[in-house]
């Protein structure tokens, strides 16, 4: 149970690297992809902190999990609706397969 634990976990992250690539200009790639782990990570160390105040004050763990599903869903919801940016090309151009076709008039 804790490979297939392991293997969920890691393959969740590719999500990050995938939009990053799709959404930033090559030449910014690694700066974006390294603001979002600073902003993951900057989460990690904040979020015990959180809980424990959470379940010391209100003496339940339903707060604390009430807190992250609220968070989660908030985060999906944000990248449900945000809208979609066309994909660019090693050169930085738009991706000619995300053009609108052509309609012949003018």
């Amino acid at each position: 149970m804790f490979t297939l634990t392991m293997l969920l976990l890691y393959t969740s992250n590719a999500q990050f690297r995938a939009l990053v690539q799709q959404c930033v200009h090559p030449g910014r790639v690694g700066a974006v992809s390294g603001f979002v782990h600073f902003c993951a990570n900057l989460a990690a160390i904040i979020a015990p902190a959180v809980t424990g105040f959470l379940v010391d004050d209100l003496d339940s763990w339903g707060a604390a999990f009430s807190l992250a599903a609220v968070l989660a869903v908030i985060g999906a919801a944000v990248l449900a609706l945000a809208p979609r940016p066309a994909p660019v090309t090693a050169s930085g151009t738009p991706s000619s397969a995300s053009a609108p076709a052509a309609s012949g008039r003018d």
